[in-house]
């Protein structure tokens, strides 16, 4: 949020308020689902593992990222991977 508040020239604070009021969610929360819905657009391609759909989506730690993936979708990332679980959000 503040890189981009910096980016556009507005406050970290102002910007929340703006993003809330025009998107209905917080900025961390859009955040989160546009990493999720990435995440699971790279896994049904099947070509990478959990870990490189880990580091492509903006995750470092690949264990923190399973367990943000699992909360989101309420279903492990290795389950949509090697059963090909398609968990509905």
């Amino acid at each position: 949020l503040k890189f981009v508040a910096e980016q556009v020239g507005l406050s970290s604070y102002y910007l929340s308020k703006l993003f809330k009021k025009e998107e209905g969610m917080n900025f961390k929360d859009y955040v989160i689902m546009v990493r999720m819905e990435k995440s699971m657009q790279l896994i049904n391609e099947g070509k990478l593992n959990i870990n490189e759909i880990a580091c492509a989506v903006g995750y470092t730690n690949a264990n923190y990222f399973s367990q943000a993936f699992h909360k989101y979708y309420g279903t492990p990332p290795k389950a949509c991977q090697t059963r090909g679980i398609r968990p509905g959000k």
